[in-house]
């Protein structure tokens, strides 16, 4: 009974190294399942050999920065490697690469902001007590990572992908990139005061900031795809009448080709 009352107590007391060292599988989990949501998403074919590099290289990077990096340094490093990692090791496009962060950001922080506002409010703990208590941090993370998997079978089972950004021309990928670049750095900079202002901010607030971001990210993602929509359908439209044109100059050669036929037949008919 001594040694699980020592073990409760460590799990329920403040201790930001022995958090750190129990989060350090759960970050492999957490590359798994946002792997599976921005590959599902975006129809990224993968082999098994390269999901599993890249789980254990991001996951590697992940631990050590979450370990010996402070947090704010960590997180701007993981920002900047993850793209180059899903695009090396994935074998895709940069904008894929880009979008392919931009997804788990999304549902990482708005859900990581609710659950902790939840444990808020149950457990009445300052934001700094649930995330250097073990028990508090590691439950919360993982049903974080449960949500992401149930999101990533939602999408499967829906059929949910977006492909229109294979269609799209380098002007339209490089508008989306700068996009998703942008919403990237404002929701990191946004969840980071949040990490500070957590407990002093209305939930409201914070919910409302983080949604307002978003929104603003997809209405300027929607805009951009009604933009590559509109252009694809005028390339088609240009395409056809192309063929249109193809088809009535093959249909005058046949035609003079026949009136000349037919006077070849009709001057042979009458030699005979």
């Amino acid at each position: 009974m001594e040694i699980f009352q020592t073990i409760w107590t460590a799990l329920t007391t403040p201790n930001d190294l022995l958090t750190k060292i129990l989060m350090m599988p759960l970050l492999y989990v957490e590359m798994t399942v946002t792997m599976l949501l921005f590959t599902s998403i975006l129809d990224i074919k993968t082999t098994k050999k390269q999901k599993l590099i890249y789980i254990s290289v991001t996951g590697t990077i992940a631990i050590i920065s979450n370990t010996f990096i402070p947090k704010s340094y960590g997180m701007i490093i993981n920002l900047i490697l993850t793209p180059f990692l899903i695009k090396f090791l994935l074998k895709t496009s940069w904008s894929k690469s880009i979008v392919a962060e931009f997804i788990p950001l999304i549902a990482t922080v708005l859900l990581d902001t609710i659950i902790v506002r939840i444990y808020l409010i149950l457990f009445n703990v300052p934001y700094e007590k649930i995330v250097t208590i073990p028990i508090f941090r590691l439950s919360a993370i993982s049903i974080m990572y449960l949500m992401i998997y149930l999101l990533y079978k939602l999408a499967k089972h829906f059929n949910f992908n977006i492909t229109l950004i294979d269609t799209m021309n380098k002007k339209e990928k490089l508008l989306l990139l700068l996009n998703c670049i942008l919403a990237i750095i404002a929701i990191g900079t946004q969840f980071y005061l949040i990490g500070f202002y957590n407990d002093n901010l209305p939930f409201v607030i914070i919910l409302l900031s983080m949604l307002s971001l978003i929104t603003y990210f997809l209405m300027s993602l929607y805009s951009l795809t009604g933009i590559s929509r509109l252009a694809i359908t005028t390339r088609d439209l240009e395409e056809t009448k192309q063929y249109n044109k193809t088809l009535g100059i093959l249909y005058d050669n046949i035609k003079a080709f026949k009136h000349d036929f037919g006077n070849i037949v009709q001057a042979m008919g009458r030699i005979c």
